[in-house]
């Protein structure tokens, strides 16, 4: 009876509880609901280009990142489902885990193309477009183009 007990209380210890995530479904549905995005933002994210530069965000002061919560679920009507799913599929990295913005979200992709090493710890801490224009003015970046993206 002693080794049974022991057993338990070994396979007891060894099973932690992983903390609640929220899902990144809910997220970006949050998200979806709060700034009533529709399908004129899904065609920035085709073409970010037209809605973000470089001089603009340049200029413009970075808003700083506020601590956020998002709900723990996320109930959805058909049209915020599509508009949530496609933007879960079109910007398809790491980085959409962090986004807490419209603007972050037309970031997310350029950013990541810039650098796909950015640690959770800096995406959680600071704003898309302030790591963005970190990244572009690195020494090894001189030209202050995005490579392969050609600028936002």
């Amino acid at each position: 009876m002693a080794l049974i007990q022991q057993l338990r209380g070994q396979r007891a210890r060894r099973k932690s509880k992983a903390p609640f995530r929220i899902s990144l479904f809910t997220r970006i549905c949050f998200l979806v609901q709060t700034y009533a995005l529709g399908a004129s933002f899904i065609d920035q994210l085709d073409r970010p280009g037209t809605q973000l530069s470089e001089e603009s965000w340049a200029r413009d002061p970075v808003p700083a990142k506020a601590p956020w919560q998002p709900p723990l679920f996320a109930l959805a009507t058909p049209g915020e489902y599509q508009v949530t799913m496609a933007i879960i599929t079109r910007i398809n990295n790491p980085y959409l885990h962090f986004v807490q913005s419209p603007a972050e979200i037309l970031l997310c992709q350029p950013l990541f193309e810039l650098n796909p090493d950015l640690g959770p710890e800096v995406l959680a801490t600071y704003h898309f477009a302030a790591l963005w224009q970190r990244q572009l003015a690195r020494p090894q970046n001189p030209s202050g183009t995005m490579g392969k993206a050609g600028g936002i």
